[in-house]
């Protein structure tokens, strides 16, 4: 059997055991994600520590993947990733405003960044080559942690942009990559059992956030050491529905006429849900469209026609931008936390 393949199932196996586990002691010492007046996307306190087995199941294979051959690049990748997982923990658990949090994840990011030395090389000029970088970075983990606002949501998504990822890697090279991308594959797909609706364990912020940083990464790592291009678009529409969560959710509050640091029932997931979907409906609408997005970043990532880049990125655009003029629109129950 390939190593990629051992790996996918080491992830898949490790979350399936320690997800029960970690609902358990979740419940046992109440855990829980309480219902929340504003954004009622669940009504029953709900145990919110799931990206806890997931990141044990992906440590566990990328351990596999790169011992004893390349245990310092594992390392790394460990240290770098274990600061905005204990954050994400703390919040779960504690409570982080936001402006804190955005903070700190800056500095986090700076801190992974500088770990891992990562050198962007998009041929811009150097200091505008971090800046987007870090901006990247920094925009994927939001996106991931806004989105992560029902059942299933932000796993199911997981799991289409580790698939498309995956198949970039391998395509252009990278076992590194692939390594990555096999486990967080194993990982999601197994966790979506217990997160699917009915939850019966949130991800939590401790898995969004570490979700949004490793496709972060991966996503840099593909196109960020090579002259900026249209092939730096392929990330982008994996990754778009995370993305346009972000944009959707800061042009609603705006319209609204109150903070974008405030929460509001304004998310994708809800917006589908006022449309008339039940939210397993929503959540496979949000699944459809991940995985032609995907498939469509692929085919930016892999091809060399400029022509065919441009087009399908455009159209890609036009069509969030259309949504998003709609979108705008739709009336969602509730009140802000300004209300």
């Amino acid at each position: 059997m390939p190593q990629s393949a051992i790996a996918f199932w080491i992830a898949l196996m490790v979350t399936m055991v320690l997800t029960p586990i970690v609902r358990w002691l979740c419940v046992r010492f109440k855990l829980n994600a309480d219902p929340n007046p504003i954004i009622a996307a669940h009504r029953i306190p709900t145990p919110t520590l799931g990206g806890v087995s997931i990141f044990i199941a992906f440590m566990a294979a990328l351990a596999f993947s790169f011992y004893p051959s390349s245990r310092t690049y594992f390392l790394k990748i460990f240290v770098g990733i274990l600061p905005i997982f204990l954050m994400g923990i703390y919040d779960d658990l504690k409570g982080l405003s936001f402006k804190f949090k955005g903070f700190m994840e800056i500095i986090l990011v700076i801190f992974f960044i500088l770990f891992l030395k990562l050198r962007p090389d998009f041929h811009v000029f150097k200091l505008f080559d971090y800046f987007l970088m870090i901006l990247w970075f920094v925009g994927v983990i939001n996106a991931f942690n806004l989105i992560d606002i029902m059942d299933g949501l932000a796993s199911g998504i997981g799991l289409f942009a580790s698939l498309g990822f995956l198949v970039l890697s391998s395509l252009t090279g990278r076992p590194d990559l692939v390594a990555i991308c096999v486990s967080l594959a194993g990982c999601y797909l197994a966790f979506l059992y217990f997160n699917f609706n009915p939850a019966r364990i949130f991800l939590g912020d401790n898995g969004s956030l570490v979700m949004g940083l490793a496709f972060a990464f991966v996503g840099f790592e593909l196109v960020g050491h090579e002259p900026l291009s249209m092939r730096a678009m392929a990330p982008v529409i994996i990754l778009a529905i995370p993305i346009f969560e972000v944009f959707l959710l800061i042009i609603r509050r705006i319209k609204k006429k109150i903070s974008i640091f405030k929460g509001s029932p304004d998310h994708l997931g809800l917006i589908l849900q006022a449309l008339g979907n039940t939210i397993p409906v929503s959540a496979w609408i949000v699944y459809v469209a991940a995985s032609i997005l995907s498939l469509l970043g692929i085919w930016v990532g892999l091809t060399h026609f400029l022509v065919v880049q441009m087009t399908v990125s455009a159209v890609v655009i036009v069509t969030g931008a259309l949504l998003l003029s709609w979108m705008i629109k739709i009336p969602v129950p509730g009140k802000s936390e300004d209300e």
